[in-house]
């Protein structure tokens, strides 16, 4: 592919379109650094001195309590999980998908994870065109359009075999909690897997072990799995499904007619099993899901989060949006996250969020107990901050 087209890379466990607009005031010769395409060359309009080509960011991904971004020069970079900023991999990355572990691949389709004792290839070669890393396991989708799905825990035990979830082929995959979903040529959202709360749509169930169509959505452009709900981008519309206790499906409606249950607690929640419409949301640009809530970002760069709001994960720097969902505040619509203007990419996490913006900065707000959001602190922060 050449230097003019973009590259489309799965990062932070959803399709995402890997390609960066000009620094503000700067002339970009190439889009990209990615999968063969070349860098950006500035011209010298600004005073303060440029960050190095190879240590410019240029794709994040967030998972449980970490943040990964791959640097132009190839090299992996994460921090959080109690840890500070530390260099993963040297050279070669191109692109990286964060869940309950880090899987990384190189520009040869080759695909490294380390999560909970697995560390190292162990996909048979596989060679992979994009990676999705979620809370129970990983999917590959294979440059042949063809998906394989690994279980973390099995990794971790020496028996890393390949499930595949979807005949066909297919151009994105994203992976949830325990629940799995392609997207197909033609903008269609196919899913299986837990079904409990209805994310992987129709009836929920226990599991749904026949890959489903996703009925009444138009075609698709990029999806996003959740801990129990799925998002799906549609031009420049939203649409969600599944669970909805704290509001993660953005439609502004509290109940939607269907109550699904926790089979631990035996608790009951609001459910929507069919996709709705997410309210005040028609220039999403890209789409990104974390546990209970989920973030768009606007074609003109702002981003605009929904759901719950514990530890200030919706980024607005507001407290009380006159709703509480459980034990913590939240919002049924979405709320525009403050400061953010020249978003280029999102990665939303389990409780926080990150954005690169076109000036190559990260942001990162919501929950920091781990040191998830890189800023030095354990303080959780209601608005962004700066990456140092």
């Amino acid at each position: 592919m050449d230097g003019e087209r973009q590259r489309d890379l799965v990062i932070g466990g959803y399709w995402k379109s890997a390609g960066w607009g000009a620094t503000g005031g700067m002339r970009a010769l190439c889009l990209l650094v990615l999968l063969g395409g070349c860098y950006r060359s500035h011209g010298l309009q600004s005073e303060e001195p440029e960050m190095p080509v190879e240590a410019v960011p240029v794709a994040l991904s967030a998972g449980l309590e970490h943040t990964c971004a791959v640097l132009a020069g190839g090299r992996l970079d994460c921090w959080g999980e109690d840890m500070p900023r530390e260099v993963i991999q040297e050279t070669g990355v191109v692109a990286v998908s964060a869940g309950r572990g880090t899987c990384w691949l190189d520009e040869l389709g080759g695909v490294e994870c380390a999560a909970f004792g697995f560390s190292g290839d162990g996909f048979d070669g596989l060679s992979a065109s994009s990676i999705s890393a979620g809370t129970a396991l990983t999917c590959l989708l294979a440059r042949d359009g063809t998906i394989a799905c690994y279980a973390w825990d099995a990794c971790a035990r020496g028996g890393c075999t390949p499930v595949q979830p979807f005949d066909g082929r297919y151009v994105a995959v994203a992976a949830g909690r325990d629940h799995v979903c392609a997207l197909s040529a033609a903008g269609e959202v196919w899913c299986s897997g837990e079904n409990l709360s209805g994310q992987v749509s129709g009836a929920p169930t226990e599991r749904v072990t026949t890959a489903r169509r996703v009925e009444g959505l138009p075609p698709a452009q990029e999806i996003a799995a959740g801990n129990e709900h799925t998002c799906a981008r549609t031009g420049g519309a939203v649409w969600c499904w599944g669970r909805n206790a704290e509001g993660q499906l953005g439609d502004g409606i509290e109940e939607h007619g269907e109550r699904c249950m926790d089979p631990r607690t035996r608790d009951t929640y609001d459910c929507a099993p069919r996709p709705v419409r997410v309210s005040d949301l028609d220039d999403a640009a890209e789409v990104d899901v974390g546990t209970f809530h989920s973030c768009a970002r606007r074609s003109d760069g702002r981003a605009a989060c929904w759901g719950s709001n514990a530890f200030g994960r919706l980024g607005d720097d507001v407290s009380d949006h006159g709703r509480t969902c459980g034990e913590a505040d939240c919002s049924l619509v979405p709320v525009e996250v403050a400061v953010l203007e020249n978003a280029a990419s999102l990665a939303v996490g389990y409780a926080h969020g990150c954005a690169l913006t076109v000036d190559s900065e990260v942001l990162c707000w919501g929950a920091n107990l781990r040191g998830q959001l890189g800023d030095g602190t354990r303080v959780s922060r209601a608005r962004p901050v700066v990456l140092p």
